[in-house]
């Protein structure tokens, strides 16, 4: 039994540290090599940050694998040591030569420990099949080298989550292969399977259930294997900001960058990929597809894209194909009967219709207008059901009544009247699930489930259950990922339930319970990417319940408040400034309750207006947070909230010293690590404004300590960059670069657009007065001040004078046409490859020997 391990980011790691890293890469041996002994581990080789070991078990190789995560993540590594190992766990024959092995096996190890993340564990099929316990969770099964046939991965049970595993899926896309066959369909498949080979651009339209995602799917997994680069599924049905749509594709499709992802970055990342791109539910958000197809469209010569829609996207180069519901014509041997009885027979095995029954079976089909989800929901009824109960369940519906309205698809109002029936047949547990799960817009695991769900009526050991019923009832959808499943509902299905939770006067307490859960999971302090990449996924989910709160009583309010002021930090914390300004007013407008949490909600629009320029309205919202503040006392999350952003404002104005005034009051008194390292952080600023650049320095590194003292990765951004402007300031370019590093690299990892920006403005100042690279400092500040515009961030007017220092110096030195020329390849530059640019310049600004610059 084989184990590899090796350090995640490791050369990242020692040029954060530089002479510090050996004592940190000498404790990380020493903890593995405890876990090793103590398990009956063989060390044979070790070679840098890496591991070679050997086991007689898997068991032991677990055991041993599990301790030394434990170990590593209680170990107190110093200011900046983010020590995280990545382990391979594999089983195979290998031969002893002298204290080494020799085999393929041991090869195959150490690629298993390649596609791992850090502090994660995972394990190739063969080593879980020695195991033989339950446990590892699978991951699913992955093209490897050094593996002749795809292999089957697993992971070791993480209280995290983490990204999918850096390996290609085996079978080349992301679509969840169908449990049942496509009835009826062949010249629809036929039809898209031709289009597809003609146009780049396809789009399959019809009503809702009708089977669009259904006939998509069919058809990327037969053509997935003909393309290099396979076919990837993106669902836009979740998505509410439709600005956030590129960083939804780029998810499905691993591009890194986060929810800050552009259309342009997209395209990019597909420049020289060959796949088919499929858009799923594209109905809601028409403009923004559009605009993300015709880039992707223009840039990506050997990309095509199948969108599902219920309207057309209205481009020229988009070809057509209307799905409609399977024909009734044939009574009995319909297209629709043959899907109904096919899904019946999944419940009941051996159902075959025949003389009145098939006439009931055909009658259905034709009250439910032979609409494919309407029939599958029907024939999930015959696990108690006759055909003829079920069609006169429909019959009896006073729903019915409504079906008039002609404004309405017929289609939806058969499939309303289903749905209505549907849910009589379920017992009161699963009834008051499938009305309260209605609250939430997007996927969400089983631990949401049950905050949603348990109450005095229905028991919170008992909601899993009722979860796996409900899709087991085709009226939610499960959906397997690495990490856990996920469940939703369908839009049309939804939209019923919360008309039923509403009527049962339900939505309020159900809102409570969800907004007490979500302020449990991500209120109060986060320390970045997982906090940032956690809300990203929920944040459809934090809306609907922040909205369904409005009216509520204080206490709900409250609690919706600070659900309200996660989505205000995450709006902060991914520099979507003009789009959270717009959210978070109309949130707080309709959460008017006065609470501290409100003071928090006010002070974090507060701050996004100051981000956008707005300092009108910033000074109102904090003036407004002052006032309720005296009244209610500050949140114990936001305790500064007011002071940064009214001195923000004041520096902006001109008026630096009562910014510093501000921040040295606050400072006296007695502040969490947060509420020292905002008001360093304010101080500083007021501080550099005023030319006293060495005590803004020193109030600067106050901000770094206690930023690194909570390891909070949104607050050391701003330290770094900070430090490394006071640095460039006092003349000392190496350190300067240092920090600019840190700050660049943390900038792009959380996909902060706006500090990638400044990052690069910094950069391009080094690169002019350190090295005399006036090209390099064009093309960074074209493309920071690009990205600047595009993030809605505005800059203080030091930062502007100092970028155009740089292009008049620049204009100057390399003539009217050469300054031209670089300014356009600047901002034709990618974010990705702007950073790139930056990280080279920093990187040969550090390597200078500090007595040469310093």
């Amino acid at each position: 039994m084989f184990v590899f391990t090796d350090i995640e980011g490791s050369t990242r790691l020692l040029r954060t540290l530089g002479d510090s890293y050996a004592g940190v890469l000498e404790r990380h041996r020493a903890l593995l090599r405890e876990a090793w002994l103590e398990y009956g581990g063989h060390e044979v080789d070790c070679f840098g940050d890496s591991f070679f070991i050997a086991f007689w078990s898997v068991a032991d190789a677990v055991a041993a694998c599990t301790a030394a995560q434990r170990a590593l993540a209680a170990e107190p590594w110093p200011a900046g040591a983010d020590v995280r190992v990545r382990m391979g766990v594999h089983a195979g024959l290998a031969s002893p030569l002298g204290s080494r092995y020799v085999a393929v096996a041991v090869h195959q190890a150490a690629r298993i420990a390649d596609v791992a993340h850090g502090g994660q564990v995972v394990l190739s099929q063969q080593a879980v099949d020695d195991l033989g316990a339950a446990g590892p969770i699978p991951l699913g099964s992955f093209r490897i080298r050094n593996f002749d046939r795809p292999v089957r991965l697993f992971e070791l049970p993480h209280p995290g989550r983490f990204p999918a595993v850096r390996a290609l899926p085996a079978d080349g896309h992301n679509l969840a292969v169908p449990a049942t066959a496509l009835i009826d369909r062949n010249r629809e498949v036929a039809e898209l399977e031709t289009a597809l080979a003609e146009n780049r651009l396809v789009t399959v339209l019809g009503t809702g259930g009708v089977g669009k995602t259904r006939l998509a799917t069919e058809v990327s997994i037969r053509l997935a294997a003909g393309l290099g680069d396979g076919a990837w599924l993106a669902d836009c049905a979740p998505l509410e900001e439709p600005a956030m749509l590129p960083g939804l594709v780029a998810a499905a499709l691993g591009i890194p960058g986060g929810p800050t992802v552009g259309s342009r970055d997209v395209a990019a990342a597909l420049r020289t990929r060959q796949l088919l791109l499929v858009l799923d539910s594209c109905e809601r958000h028409v403009a923004a597809v559009s605009d993300l197809v015709v880039t992707v469209l223009a840039e990506c010569p050997q990309v095509r894209i199948l969108c599902t829609s219920r309207e057309p996207l209205h481009l020229p180069e988009e070809s057509l194909r209307r799905l409609h519901p399977l024909s009734t014509a044939q009574g009995a041997g319909s297209g629709a009967a043959r899907l109904f009885v096919e899904r019946a027979r999944a419940v009941r095995p051996g159902f075959r219709p025949e003389g009145a029954v098939a006439t009931v079976v055909a009658a259905l089909c034709r009250r439910l207008d032979g609409l494919p989800l309407a029939l599958e929901i029907a024939a999930a009824r015959m696990t108690v059901l006759e055909p003829d109960e079920i069609l006169a369940g429909l019959d009896r519906q006073s729903r019915m009544l409504r079906t008039s309205d002609r404004t309405r698809p017929p289609r939806h109002r058969g499939l309303e009247t289903l749905l209505d029936w549907s849910v009589r047949m379920l017992s009161a547990a699963e009834a008051a699930a499938f009305r309260r799960l209605a609250l939430l817009a997007a996927g969400f695991d089983l631990d949401t489930a049950v905050a949603a769900v348990a109450a005095d009526d229905v028991d919170r050991d008992l909601v899993p259950e009722l979860v796996w019923s409900l899709v087991d009832k085709s009226l939610l959808l499960a959906d397997p990922a690495a990490g856990g499943t996920r469940y939703r509902s369908m839009e049309t299905v939804r939209a019923y339930a919360g008309e039923l939770l509403a009527e049962h006067g339900e939505t309020l307490a159900c809102a409570a319970r969800l907004a007490r859960h979500y302020v449990d999971r991500f209120g109060g302090v986060h320390t970045g990417r997982p906090w940032v990449h956690a809300v990203s996924a929920e944040l459809d989910n934090l809306r609907a319940v922040v909205w369904a709160a409005t009216g509520g009583t204080e206490d709900v309010q409250e609690r919706a408040q600070q659900v309200a002021a996660t989505i205000a930090r995450h709006h902060d914390a991914v520099q979507s400034f003009h789009a959270g300004i717009g959210e978070v007013g109309r949130l707080a407008a309709a959460l008017p309750a006065r609470t501290s949490a409100r003071v928090g909600l006010l002070s974090l629009l507060g701050l996004l207006y100051v981000r956008s320029g707005d300092l009108a309205a910033a000074e109102t919202e904090a003036r407004e947070a002052a006032e309720l503040r005296a009244e209610t006392g500050a949140p114990d999350w936001d305790e500064v909230g007011v002071e940064k952003v009214l001195g923000e404002v004041a520096i902006r104005r001109g008026e630096a010293g009562r910014s510093v005034a501000i921040a040295e009051t606050a400072l006296r008194g007695r502040l969490t690590a947060r509420g020292r390292a905002r008001m360093s952080n304010l101080l500083g600023l007021a501080l550099a404004t005023e030319g006293a650049d060495e005590q803004a320095e020193r109030a600067f590194q106050d901000e770094l300590r206690a930023a690194s003292e909570l390891d909070d990765e949104l607050l050391l951004v701003q330290a770094h960059g900070n430090l490394a402007e006071m640095a460039l300031r006092l003349g000392t370019p190496v350190v300067a670069a240092r920090h600019q590093r840190a700050c660049l690299e943390l900038a792009a990892a959380l996909g902060q657009t706006g500090m990638v920006a400044f990052s690069l403005l910094a950069t391009a100042r080094l690169a002019a007065d350190a090295d005399g690279d006036w090209e390099t400092a064009i093309r960074l500040t074209a493309k920071a001040e690009q990205l600047l515009s595009e993030s809605g961030m505005t800059p203080y007017d030091a930062d502007v004078r100092l970028a155009e220092d740089v292009l008049v110096a620049a204009r100057t030195r390399l003539g009217p046409a050469g300054y031209a020329t670089q300014l356009v390849a600047g901002r034709s530059l990618t974010i990705e490859a702007a950073i790139a640019a930056a990280a080279e310049q920093l990187l040969r600004d550090t390597r200078v020997p500090a007595g040469t610059r310093n």
